[in-house]
């Protein structure tokens, strides 16, 4: 990316005004595309050179000549910029297209509204020269992809191996300390008194814990590799059938559940998400006065996402990321208990979907959990 690309990307990735005039004034031809590559808007220099009509042949060039994996990648990486993100720093994926050396590159710009944008730049090869080190370099870097694909797949075998040992292997011993751990405590309790009793306690609860533990890292191993299969899904009425197992272990709870929520995605995964979500908004919404969760569709956001909101604890928004990785916590875990694994399963569906998924909280005001399946 040349030095005048970045100036103009860092001040796209700020203020509105800014950004309408940097892109509209770019000596560059240049395009805004959604996330599914269909073009929103163009500039000047765009339309007199190439014109919205050859840019969907050249980008469909580019799609087909960029691999699943670095699609995803430029997917992913827009829907986690920051508005104020170094633009020196931003993943781009370049291509030659149109077979007269036009190199397109498409790179993430930050989400504005909920909307996650793609800027398309293109340049011209200015010598054959140019254009053969540009195809040396495809090529080589297409040998690394297929180098990285194969040590991907293996990768991907260890961790299936790792999986069944962790199911069979590491289950063993707990289920033996549990075991010892009740027979203790029946055969032996007047000879170790209360104290013991204690400790045996503890030692059932960590063992316990630790099961826990394990079945949430076996849940993410399966979806990862559950295939989807894609129906029109009821999400309210899916709601609903989680109700009577949340309301047994959160009865406190008041729901608000909207009517007709209909989304397009696997019915399996789909209820991982809204059965995570749900017993997340129940656990941080426990300790208020009246805990409330509700189930919607936020109508006033460009993309009319799902919602699930609770008036719980809520969180600072500075940690809204933070919140979807593996065995993080914002709060104390003896306040509020999990594994820490749900949220990120939650991202991991959301992916799958080719969705995105993003938390607004506020502290000791409650939090909103947002996402999107791309259909």
């Amino acid at each position: 990316m040349c030095a005048i690309e970045v100036q103009i990307l860092e001040v796209m990735n700020q203020e509105s005004e800014p950004f309408k005039d940097a892109f509209h004034c770019s000596p560059i031809p240049q395009a805004i595309l959604s996330r599914d590559f269909e073009i929103k808007e163009w500039n000047a220099v765009f339309e007199r050179t190439v014109g919205p009509m050859r840019l969907g042949s050249l980008l469909s060039e580019f799609v087909d000549k960029t691999s699943h994996d670095d699609l995803d990648a430029l997917l992913r990486s827009a829907c986690l910029r920051e508005p104020t993100g170094n633009a020196a720093s931003v993943p781009i994926h370049s291509q030659i297209v149109g077979g007269n050396g036009m190199v397109l590159t498409v790179s993430p710009l930050a989400p504005r509204d909920s909307d996650v944008l793609l800027l398309v730049t293109l340049q011209a090869v200015q010598s054959t020269d140019a254009l053969d080190a540009m195809r040396r370099e495809t090529l080589e870097l297409e040998r690394v992809v297929a180098e990285r694909t194969e040590a991907l797949q293996r990768t991907n075998k260890e961790l299936e191996m790792f999986s069944y040992s962790v199911s069979h292997d590491l289950r063993s011993p707990l289920r033996t300390v549990l075991g010892f751990a009740a027979a203790l405590e029946e055969d032996f309790a007047e000879t170790i008194g209360e104290e013991g009793i204690e400790h045996i306690a503890r030692i059932s609860a960590a063992a316990r814990r630790m099961d826990e533990l394990i079945s949430a890292i076996l849940a993410v191993s399966r979806i990862s590799k559950a295939p989807i299969q894609r129906v029109d899904v009821d999400l309210t009425e899916l709601a609903e059938n989680l109700l009577p197992e949340l309301k047994r272990s959160w009865p406190s709870t008041e729901f608000a559940l909207e009517p007709g929520l209909v989304v397009n995605a696997d019915p399996a995964l789909l209820r991982v998400v809204v059965a995570n979500l749900l017993d997340n908004a129940c656990k941080f919404a426990s300790k208020s006065e009246k805990p409330l969760v509700e189930l919607g569709r936020a109508q006033d956001l460009p993309e009319k996402p799902i919602f699930v909101r609770d008036n719980g604890i809520g969180f600072e928004q500075e940690y809204a990321q933070k919140i979807f990785e593996p065995f993080e916590r914002l709060h104390p875990v003896a306040k509020y208990p999990g594994t820490g694994i749900g949220l990120s399963n939650v991202l991991r569906v959301i992916d799958r979907h080719k969705g995105r998924v993003w938390a607004v909280g506020n502290l000791g005001h409650g939090a909103t959990f947002y996402f999107t399946l791309k259909s």
